[in-house]
């Protein structure tokens, strides 16, 4: 039976990755809700998402590491149980569906609704860590 313990860096690795995810996604759900116009980027901007997104590795951490423990520690009881649920695509899916229906309960903008959906789905990729939770459980 696989445990969070194994799946820890992952877990990091997503944590750290949350907030700058979220700041990037964000601008480009922005920029693309302005479309078709013409949208200017300019040096000064991009440098200023930059920033924004090391500030928002340290601030994410508080909010994403106990939401990216609970999944991870949601999809291996899942995983143990029902195999296709131990895939990678299976972890994104899921990471993507509880981040949509958290902006939707929230009523997000269309933007921030894109950005919680990326945000979640890439994080639910990365808790798996390793390709370790697509091989047979043991024991089983």
């Amino acid at each position: 039976m696989r445990t969070i313990e194994d799946h820890a860096v992952g877990i990091g690795l997503s944590t750290l990755a949350a907030g700058p995810l979220m700041v990037l996604t964000s601008a480009f759900g922005g920029y693309y809700a302005q479309l078709p116009a013409a949208v200017p980027v300019e040096r000064e901007l991009l440098g200023s998402l930059v920033a924004a997104a090391a500030v928002a590795m340290f601030v994410g951490i508080p909010v994403a590491l106990p939401i990216n423990s609970i999944g991870t520690a949601a999809m291996l009881a899942l995983g143990d149980r029902f195999a296709p649920l131990r895939s990678r695509a299976a972890w994104a899916l899921s990471g993507g569906l509880l981040g949509m229906s958290g902006g939707w309960l929230l009523s997000a903008e269309p933007w921030l609704l894109f950005s919680l959906t990326t945000t979640s789905a890439l994080c639910g990729w990365i808790c798996l860590g390793t390709d370790a939770m697509d091989a047979p459980a043991a024991g089983r």
